[in-house]
């Protein structure tokens, strides 16, 4: 595994460059929440690696909103199942795990699809994804992405989330840890603005 994990990160690195310019780190840290995850709940790491380590391959060929100022998170999802595909195809990836994997990242910025399908591997990518969204790193991560946008509403809209984008306890836990964290933390760092 750790030989395919290489290849997938390598090729995977390559379009996380394009995308995003937080795209790269967040895919380092979704990884290690989800290797986190996966020690205490029973997912398949064969899948649920290198879908974290693919998930957002696809902002490498969409900008992240349309000229109309819309999320192009369908067209994120799209590209980067095509692009998986291909690099799994390449490093001759067992079959039957690709296409569980591409399916996960054609759907995975939907938790609701996601959690309807009562699969594991799918749960935890959805919850290590969204892991990145809180803690220390997270503010800094909003701070580029979104500098427009106040601090105090995207904790607000994270607070929201700690009950609908978790359902393992494990996810669950450390989401509100990592929520405390950044409000804490984050409420410090306003006052500076």
């Amino acid at each position: 595994m750790i030989e395919k994990e290489n290849q997938i990160w390598e090729k995977a690195q390559q379009y996380l460059k394009k995308g995003r310019s937080t795209d790269l780190e967040h895919t380092k840290r979704a990884v290690d929440y989800g290797k986190y995850l996966l020690q205490y709940e029973n997912g398949n790491p064969s899948i649920v690696i290198p879908c974290l380590y693919l998930h957002d391959i696809g902002w490498s060929m969409t900008e992240e909103f349309s000229p109309e100022g819309i999320p192009n998170i369908d067209l994120h999802m799209k590209y980067g199942s095509e692009l998986a595909e291909k690099i799994l195809k390449e490093i001759n990836y067992p079959s039957e795990e690709s296409k569980k994997i591409v399916f996960i990242i054609s759907i995975h910025d939907n938790p609701e699809k996601v959690f309807a399908l009562n699969d594991i591997d799918a749960t935890l990518v959805v919850e290590a994804d969204r892991l990145d969204r809180f803690g220390i790193p997270a503010i800094e991560r909003y701070k580029k992405m979104r500098p427009d946008k106040p601090l105090s509403e995207v904790i607000k809209k994270n607070e929201k989330g700690l009950d609908k984008w978790f359902k393992t306890n494990t996810g669950k836990k450390l989401a509100r840890r990592l929520f405390s964290e950044m409000s804490k933390n984050g409420g410090e760092i306003a006052k500076h603005f």
